[in-house]
């Protein structure tokens, strides 16, 4: 009987220290910072997630992932993992200069250009095969966060006006409910031009509860995976 009552117990103070575990580890808040810009979808910025002293800092350029240990009094490096992709590159540039070693700088710009171009359609027809998913998060997005400080600046220029301004409407509609949480877009359509540049600086915090719950929509939502492998793609 008193074995039964000692396993009794010591489940019970089980159960509460887990239940502390969990309400310390929920409790806090994640506190996310993104700058990040784009030139006709060549990146680069870092992103940092700070969670009590755990830090994780993203360099999208370099791809270069640095975990550490930050604090008021101490700051150490736990590790570092870069994604190399040198080898890639070398060979794409090898592969170019064998297939027509003749070509001048004109037609390697024009040749860049279209290629920038194609791009940037897909990624548009990706997005607006998905608006429908996309305004889905974004509405979640709105009930679990906001912004300090934050806003996005993008030049957008297809080539075609009309394509144009018809594409920046659309994104207006998709942008404009971030202004009630503290996220200012600010979209400038560029006529006669093929160019997609922007600007980003994001700061927020926002339970890890909630998080998790956003990471489960996004990695269970078809479109919003296929925007984000063709985003990891072309960077």
């Amino acid at each position: 009987m008193g074995v039964c009552i000692l396993i009794v117990k010591i489940l019970f103070l089980f159960i509460i220290f887990l239940i502390a575990l969990l309400l310390i580890i929920f409790s806090e808040s994640v506190h996310i910072s993104i700058t990040l810009k784009n030139n006709n979808l060549s990146y680069f910025g870092v992103i940092n997630i700070k969670y009590y002293f755990f830090q994780i800092i993203f360099d999208i350029k370099s791809r270069q992932l640095t975990m550490l240990i930050n604090s008021k009094f101490l700051t150490k490096k736990i590790t570092t993992i870069t994604q190399d992709n040198s080898s890639d590159e070398t060979d794409s540039d090898d592969d170019s200069h064998e297939d027509d070693p003749s070509k001048d700088v004109s037609e390697e710009s024009n040749e860049e250009d279209d290629v920038n171009l194609n791009k940037i359609k897909q990624l548009l027809k990706l997005i607006y095969d998905s608006k429908r998913d996309i305004m889905d998060l974004i509405i979640s997005v709105i009930k679990l966060i906001s912004f300090k400080n934050s806003y996005i600046l993008m030049n957008l220029g297809l080539g075609d006006n009309n394509l144009t301004i018809k594409t920046c409407n659309k994104l207006w509609a998709i942008t404009a409910p971030f202004y009630t949480i503290g996220l200012q877009t600010i979209l400038t359509p560029q006529l006669n031009e093929t160019i997609l540049k922007s600007e980003v600086n994001i700061f927020l915090e926002v339970e890890l509860l909630k998080i998790l719950k956003l990471i489960k929509k996004v990695l269970f939502n078809k479109n919003i995976r296929n925007i984000i492998l063709f985003l990891h793609k072309i960077s």
